[in-house]
């Protein structure tokens, strides 16, 4: 019970009073959910593409969170675009006492620069219910020295259910063996509180990129490259880097990032400067067939380390009919078929 108040505690002046210190959730595995890092990325593949995506944050502690997600996109070769469908829930603390739930539609046309440059932009519409929850949880009122003496609590808890419109953009770079992008997600910075406040969600602006090391073996015709990249992301006055690589070896894929930030410190309120590393990660997965499996784990390195706060991640995804574009770094597997040059 102790825990649960706490929790509360902790947890209503971030998720019921802030302005501008919440941020949004963050993927290990970012290029695993590109629809949620880029809506631009919807159709990448020049084909279609079914992701499955979960994570498991701060896993030793009651103020853990808990993320599924689903996606699917597909590209329509003769009108040159794309559409996709991003599903996604966020479950915070213990007894799950605030989720988030969101359903977002995304289109992305594509834009041929040369027979082997292109570049795409996207636009996301989502809806999204938060809700509070907050009868999940127990209360001082409802104990004395003997235990639990009363199923309902005498609190009295602010709109339990929100809902509002989100709306981003993004675009890509994409070539051969490199890619680049930007996106901006909430951008009318929908009104969060479960209040009768003002207190607009933050705009996140990303931009992320990598390049692709690496040949086909001649003999399999398989994979053997070193795919350097990177993730910067600013929301309020938050920002952060992921920078790191992936190894693959077809079918094997491995990869390591730094996430943090190195330059500067947290300033907290008791006025004593914070690093602001957070964690490294370490990935492995395998490709079987059109399927690509992943699984990460994140060992905090951040103030948090003194506790067990680290991680756990997994992407399952599902690739079909793409035939003219290297994505290395849109899945983390390498390529998807043979370049034949862009329509133009």
């Amino acid at each position: 019970m102790l825990k649960r108040y706490f929790l509360l505690l902790l947890l209503l002046p971030a998720l019921l009073w802030s302005e501008s210190k919440a941020q949004d959730l963050q993927y290990s595995q970012f290029y695993a959910a590109p629809l949620y890092l880029n809506p631009a990325l919807a159709g990448s593949t020049l084909g279609g593409r079914a992701n499955l995506n979960y994570r498991n944050q701060w896993t030793g502690t009651d103020a853990n969170f808990t993320t599924y997600a689903a996606s699917f996109d597909y590209h329509f070769e003769e009108a040159r675009s794309s559409v996709g469908l991003l599903m996604k829930r966020d479950e915070q603390g213990a007894g799950q006492p605030f989720t988030n739930t969101e359903v977002s539609l995304i289109y992305a046309f594509l834009v041929p620069i040369n027979e082997k440059i292109i570049f795409q932009p996207g636009l996301q519409l989502g809806y999204v219910v938060r809700d509070s929850n907050l009868p999940r949880l127990t209360y001082p009122d409802q104990f004395d020295n003997t235990g639990l003496i009363n199923p309902v609590t005498q609190e009295r808890f602010p709109n339990q259910t929100i809902n509002y419109i989100d709306i981003s953009a993004g675009a890509m770079l994409m070539g051969e063996n490199f890619w680049f992008g930007a996106s901006a997600h909430h951008l009318n910075q929908p009104n969060q509180s479960f209040l009768d406040e003002e207190f607009p969600l933050a705009i996140r602006y990303s931009a992320h990129g990598g390049f692709r090391i690496g040949y086909d073996d001649p003999y399999d015709g398989k994979e053997r490259s070193i795919v350097p990249n990177f993730m910067y992301k600013r929301q309020g006055t938050f920002q952060q880097i992921n920078l790191g690589s992936y190894a693959v070896y077809e079918p094997l894929v491995f990869g390591a990032w730094y996430r943090g930030f190195p330059i500067g410190n947290l300033q907290t309120d008791s006025g004593i400067p914070v690093p602001m590393h957070d964690a490294i990660v370490l990935m492995a997965g395998v490709k079987f067939g059109d399927f690509n499996f992943g699984y990460s784990f994140d060992w905090s390195i951040s103030e948090l380390g003194t506790i067990p706060a680290n991680s756990h991640e997994i992407s399952l995804s599902y690739v079909f009919g793409g035939s003219s574009i290297y994505c290395p770094g849109y899945t983390p597997w390498g390529r998807h078929g043979k370049t034949k040059g862009f329509r133009r």
